[in-house]
């Protein structure tokens, strides 16, 4: 019996260090499996962020990506040159501030003031002008999908504490394509005050409508209760 016991476990360890080797041995009078081929990889557009975001969603072609990725190229150089030309000036400015300040010299600290943003306004423009480019660049269509995509978005974020299902999702998402299409071109490309407005206006009523036609009363209570935590002063720290 103890004999029988041996050989089992000499066959059993023959096994063990036999099978990497048996494994690795390459079968008599078979062709060897051919090598799978590597999928060609999708050309990649160069765009990077919000950008490369944007030119999937509203769906460029590779044209319009050729062309925004040149504008958002040019626009970075546009704006690094005004930060560096403005950057000397607003140091100015600021000293001015703090020295009118040290003097009680309300007039001129409120020229400086002034003066700074006005040189802040002109770095903005630059990169407004630039984002003009951009939304022109779009078809209407286009725009449409990108607004509508923004809004959703933001939608999804304010709304994350109800966990939306992916149907109430859907619901959303026609909700907020309604109101992008609504304002049109000032979903994506708002600047002035008064158009800032309108585009909050919408974002508000988009809001009222998803928690009263989409959301359930128990996700209703749970942003409810997300709302209260954020109004609840800070802890003071030990």
């Amino acid at each position: 019996m103890k004999r029988l016991f041996s050989v089992v476990w000499a066959l059993a360890l023959l096994a063990l260090t036999a099978g990497p080797v048996l494994a690795q041995a390459e079968p008599v009078g078979e062709d060897k499996p051919k090598a799978k081929k590597p999928k060609p990889k999708k050309p990649k557009s160069g765009l990077r962020g919000e950008y490369a975001i944007m030119a999937s969603k509203a769906g460029f072609t590779d044209e319009q990506k050729t062309k925004l990725k040149a504008l958002v190229k040019e626009m970075n150089e546009a704006v690094r040159k005004e930060a560096e030309a403005s950057k000397e000036k607003l140091a100015e400015l600021k000293k001015a501030i703090e020295a009118a300040k040290k003097a009680k010299d309300k007039a001129a600290g409120q020229e400086a003031r002034k003066k700074m943003a006005e040189v802040k306004k002109a770095s903005k423009a630059v990169k407004a002008g630039y984002q003009k480019k951009i939304v022109e660049l779009m078809t209407a269509e286009q725009r449409g999908k990108w607004g509508g995509f923004v809004f959703y978005r933001s939608a999804s974020r304010k709304f994350a504490k109800a966990k939306l299902t992916d149907d109430q999702k859907k619901a959303v998402r026609t909700l907020c394509d309604a109101a992008a299409k609504e304002l049109g071109d000032l979903a994506i490309s708002a600047s002035a005050k008064e158009d800032k407005k309108k585009v909050q206006a919408a974002v508000k009523k988009a809001s009222e409508q998803i928690s009263r036609q989409v959301l359930t009363d128990e996700q209703r209570k749970a942003m409810k209760a997300k709302a209260k935590g954020k109004d609840k002063p800070a802890k003071p720290k030990d």
